[in-house]
């Protein structure tokens, strides 16, 4: 990279292992002061759920490829010290770290201690607190165990003692603590407030003391730490402003001061507390007014729209340049200005053998982006080939690796005006999704040409080849015909199957039913809660759905997005509502939170039934017509409902 690439011209970059509310703050304030320098920032965002370091971030670093390294906390251990190791291997590489102090580089991060006393002074100041439970976060790491140190300290100059029955570990984790404070609850603890060391687990305390019955603050005080200024429709969180925005900044000027050949020291942030509703007790013989509804970024809501809209299109995609194309003539609507795939060559036998990628899709270019790309191979560590490699040395340019299970297609380079927690996603995930079934897709027909040839050549086992070469055509067929997210049928396989059941009845004149499904306030639900917990849901919506069709014909299908169809063979009207009852039902038992929805605080779902008796003069796509027409009802009349088209509905 250091050949091509003007060495003042190498970027900074930032590793961290997930984009969301906490990195998201960071990491403008980081921007802002390199930007003024004219100091290119390479953001890397390893995959959180493996950890380790990637090989991504070792090609990054590979012959002096960074100018120097901000390293944000990492969620797990392994981790944390990997990248200790990197650095340790590259120390021409000036290195400062946000949040834990390490001895072996400068470190920025907030008063944990004055914050979060100040913070305790507070609730336990409030009229009425006596017993505090505390919510814990990572024991590895340094925040979570200042603050703790802070909350008992100040709790014991303030003549408390904290109650160990009362702590609890939520390790950082909403589900995680969840469930923590739940059981708190259900075994018969009391308390008047509850410390949370992060404010997702505040919040996740929120939704558990709510739905076992408690109310906050009316009969809980809950506190959070960070200002993530994450909505909720309960309450707003009294939480510590740790001046994130302020920490990327000193970050940088620090990295620019050892590049400079200033020596660096520590530098500790002033935190504030921000008092809110969460611990404001109501004045008695008041009536509480909840906040009102979450005020989704404009921004944010047309790049959630446009993550569905993409994710759909990949659905229909059956190569490598039909994902690309799709994710090209999107790229403006995802808010990216600049954006880079490359694809990585299959790995030789031979492991010493250096890695090489081709660039697949280069953008700005629009509908037309793979025009810019570029067919010839060029070593992976240089990130991009000699001929756009000169977009490294200029803005910032987040980089993720492309992949699923461990297994590398190749990396993503993109840039945004303002960065955003679904970009990374649907840049990382959904493209990693797409050519991994496009992959799978060539090794079955790689596998049955293998077969084929075997079956060719050797007469003598031909039983058994041809058992082998039925089995790989029957789960290349099967592959094709599931959808990869959900596991159950895709859109094609719907189709197939609606033609079939009315060409069957109408031969035999029986009526035949479909339910269109579409989930309530999905987009609402990525935006609060996150693409990953999206897909949660959606894979928990096809369960229902399998669980509710059981007669042998019936069909459940993913029609796109949020949607779902099933398909109701030799059904009437008054079958197919009991069917759509059943699939509300079972979705109610999935107990998906959605504290966002505008309905209930779970995820519903809204149905149109329709029913007909195929004739020469209608087809399939009337019946389809019908019941979409009657989700619309149902959403108008509230959502949460089956509603029958009204085509269907008996005469007053």
């Amino acid at each position: 990279m250091v050949s091509q690439v003007d060495r003042d011209h190498r970027p900074v970059v930032v590793v961290a292992d997930f984009l969301g509310a906490y990195s998201l703050r960071l990491i403008p304030g980081v921007r802002e002061v390199l930007q003024a320098r004219g100091v290119p920032l390479l953001v890397h965002v390893h995959d959180f759920f493996t950890p380790g370091v990637s090989p991504l971030l070792r090609h990054a670093f590979a012959d002096g490829g960074v100018r120097a390294a901000i390293v944000l906390p990492m969620s797990k251990a392994q981790s944390h010290d990997d990248v200790d190791r990197l650095l340790a291997a590259h120390p021409d590489v000036p290195a400062v770290a946000l949040g834990a102090p390490t001895g072996q580089r400068p470190v920025v991060r907030a008063d944990n201690r004055a914050g979060t006393a100040a913070l305790v002074r507070h609730v336990a100041g409030q009229e009425g607190v006596r017993r505090i439970g505390l919510v814990r976060g990572v024991r590895h790491h340094v925040d979570s165990a200042e603050r703790e140190a802070a909350v008992r300290e100040t709790l014991a100059e303030l003549g408390t003692r904290l109650d160990e029955a009362l702590v609890v570990d939520g390790e950082f984790a909403r589900d995680v603590t969840y469930d923590a404070v739940s059981a708190l609850v259900r075994a018969g603890h009391r308390f008047d407030a509850l410390i949370a060391l992060n404010d997702e687990m505040a919040l996740a305390a929120v939704d558990a003391l709510h739905d076992h019955g408690l109310d906050v603050p009316g009969d809980v005080l809950v506190t959070g730490f960070d200002d993530d200024e994450t909505p909720h429709p309960r309450c707003s969180l009294t939480t510590v402003s740790q001046q994130l925005h302020q920490q990327g900044r000193r970050a940088a000027e620090l990295v620019l001061g050892l590049l400079d050949g200033t020596a660096a020291e520590d530098v500790l942030v002033e935190t504030t507390l921000v008092r809110r509703s969460s611990t404001q007790r109501p004045v008695p013989g008041t009536t509480r007014v909840p906040p009102g509804p979450d005020v989704v970024p404009a921004g944010q809501a047309t790049v959630t729209n446009a993550a569905l809209d993409l994710n759909r299109a990949f659905m229909a995609c059956s190569d490598e340049r039909d994902v690309l194309r799709e994710l090209g003539s999107r790229l403006a609507r995802l808010q990216v200005s600049r954006c880079f795939v490359v694809l990585y060559e299959p790995v030789a036998d031979d492991p010493a053998q250096q890695r090489l990628g081709r660039l697949a899709l280069a953008h700005p270019g629009g509908v037309d982006a793979l025009a810019a790309g570029d067919a010839s191979l060029f070593p992976v560590a240089d990130l991009l080939p000699a001929g756009v490699r000169h977009e490294l040395g200029r803005g910032t340019l987040l980089l993720q690796p492309l992949g699923v299970r461990g297994h590398e297609l190749g990396h993503v380079l993109y840039e945004q005006t303002s960065l955003l927690q679904h970009t990374a996603e649907v840049l990382r995930m959904d493209v990693s999704s797409a050519l991994a079934a496009i992959a799978r897709h060539r090794e079955l027909e790689a596998t049955v040409a293998r077969r084929t040839e075997q079956l060719r050549r050797e007469i003598g086992v031909r039983e058994r080849a041809e058992a082998d070469l039925r089995e790989a055509n029957a789960e290349l067929r099967r592959s094709l015909r599931r959808d990869g997210l959900t596991g159950i049928a895709n859109r094609s396989a719907f189709d197939e199957h609606l033609a079939w059941a009315w060409a069957h009845h109408l031969r035999d004149g029986d009526e035949l039913s479909l339910l269109f499904v579409d989930v309530d306030c999905f987009k609402l639900y990525n935006d609060t809660r996150g693409h990953l917990r999206g897909d949660a849901a959606l894979r928990a919506v096809a369960r229902a759905l399998e669980a509710s069709v059981l007669a042998p014909g019936d069909l459940a299908a993913r029609f796109g997005g949020e949607e779902f169809a099933v398909v109701l063979p030799a059904t009437g009207p008054a079958g197919a509502l009991v069917v759509a009852e059943r699939v509300r039902h079972e979705v109610r038992r999935c107990a998906v939170e959605h504290p966002a929805s505008p309905v209930v605080p779970w995820l519903t779902v809204s149905i149109g039934v329709a029913t007909a008796r195929p004739s020469a003069s209608t087809g399939p796509r009337d019946l389809l017509a019908a019941a979409d027409g009657a989700v619309y009802e149902a959403k108008a009349a509230g959502r949460n409902r089956a509603v029958l088209a009204a085509g269907n509905r008996p005469a007053r």
